[in-house]
């Protein structure tokens, strides 16, 4: 029915539904900025199924009004999407599925104020890939929370990011 995607879109609570009524619902309005927010409504905002998010449903998605968004079919972020998911307000992002991840793309992440989770050898890859240094100081933060090592320069850099929900950074067993 016409206004439905708008109706799911602005719904903020928890969402229950049948599984007949999802799977009908996805067939008829297939995932696009003008279903992405519907989408995140139906599935408490767990969309698997996506396998690329563009700028515009990206945009879409950081409306979502639920504490999670978990974007597990997503394999790769080029920055203008990073840039407009950073504008979600919920606690979490999960990229779990992503495969590589670009220091001017996590530098957009960065911006985000929740926290960010993508896979355990995507992290590896970025650090051995990217070293921690002034130019990566806020991917680094952003994708790991935390640091080992700081010159003044480093420092600086980190003097800009906005972190987790209460804005720390640790720096454990700083060397």
């Amino acid at each position: 029915a016409p206004g439905t995607t708008k109706m799911l879109a602005e719904f903020g609570g928890e969402l229950t539904l049948p599984d007949d009524v999802r799977v009908r619902f996805v067939a008829k309005h297939p995932l696009s900025p003008e279903t992405a927010l519907a989408w995140a409504a139906l599935f408490d905002g767990r969309i698997d199924d996506l396998v690329t998010l563009d700028a515009a449903a990206a945009k879409s998605l950081a409306g979502f009004r639920g504490d999670r968004l978990s974007l597990y079919g997503v394999t790769t972020l080029d920055p203008t999407a990073a840039k407009a998911l950073a504008e979600y307000r919920g606690t979490s992002i999960e990229l779990g599925s992503l495969s590589v991840i670009e220091p001017d793309t996590i530098k957009l992440l960065a911006e985000y104020g929740g926290s960010l989770s993508v896979p355990d050898e995507v992290q590896e890859l970025f650090a051995k890939q990217y070293p921690l240094g002034p130019h990566t100081a806020l991917a680094w933060a952003a994708l790991f929370g935390s640091v080992t090592k700081l010159d003044i320069d480093t420092a600086k850099a980190l003097v800009d990011f906005r972190g987790d929900r209460w804005d720390l950074l640790h720096i454990d067993g700083l060397t």
